[in-house]
C-alpha cells in the first residue's frame, strides 16, 4: 500500500456505493464527521490502483472535506497538536519551520494565541529580510520572541513596509523594546 495526496475534485465515487449511508442526516454521519473535526481523518481513504476510484471510505471522504477544506490554519495547527494528520500542506510546513526556530512550545504558543502560523512566518521573514546583519536562526528567534511578547506580527511588516529605520527595528527587536513609530500605536 502506498499513501499519496490527491485533490479530492479529482476522485471518482463509486456507482455501487449504497447511497442511504451517505445520508448527512443521519446520527452516525453527524458523529462521524465531529470526530473528523475533532481528530483529523485518522483512516484514510481507499483509492483503486489508479488512484482516482474511490473503493473505501465514502462517507469519511464527504465527511472530511465538507468541514477540513473551511478550517483556519490556526485550526489546522490545533489539530496538528492533536495528532491529525489532514492538514493542508502550507500549514505542515509553515508548523515544521517554526518548530526549527522555536521548538514544540511555540507551535503550543501559535494555537493559545489563536493565529495562524503562517503569520509569525510572514514577520519573520520580513524582519530577517530586512535586517540581514547576523546569523538568520538568532534574527529569527528573536523577531519570534519579539512577536509573542513585545508587539505583533502586523506591527512589523507595518514598519518594514513603511520603510523604518533598520537599525532602529533591529534594536528594538534585539532588545524586546516596542516599536516607537506613532502610527502604529
Amino acid at each position: 500500500m502506498r499513501y499519496a495526496e490527491v485533490e479530492v475534485s479529482k476522485i471518482i465515487e463509486s456507482k455501487y456505493n449504497p447511497t442511504m449511508r451517505t445520508d448527512k442526516d443521519k446520527a452516525s454521519y453527524k458523529s462521524l464527521k465531529e470526530n473528523i473535526k475533532k481528530n483529523g481523518l485518522l483512516n484514510p481513504v481507499l483509492l483503486a490502483y489508479n488512484g482516482k476510484s474511490l473503493v473505501a471510505g465514502h462517507r469519511r471522504l464527504n465527511a472530511d472535506h465538507q468541514d477540513t477544506m473551511q478550517l483556519t490554519a490556526a485550526q489546522e495547527t490545533e489539530r496538528y497538536l492533536m495528532g491529525a494528520k489532514c492538514i493542508s500542506t502550507k500549514t505542515f510546513n509553515a508548523i515544521k519551520r517554526l518548530e526549527v526556530i522555536g521548538g514544540r512550545e511555540t507551535i503550543k504558543r501559535v494555537v493559545k494565541e489563536g493565529k495562524s502560523p503562517n503569520t509569525y512566518l510572514i514577520g519573520i521573514d520580513y524582519y530577517v529580510g530586512h535586517i540581514k546583519k547576523r546569523g538568520v536562526l538568532k534574527s529569527e528567534r528573536d523577531a519570534l520572541y519579539w512577536m509573542f511578547n513585545v508587539g505583533k506580527a502586523y506591527q512589523l511588516k507595518a514598519a518594514i513596509k513603511s520603510f523604518a529605520d533598520a537599525e532602529m527595528i533591529r534594536d528594538c527587536v534585539e532588545n524586546r523594546k516596542p516599536l516607537e513609530i506613532d502610527w502604529l500605536k
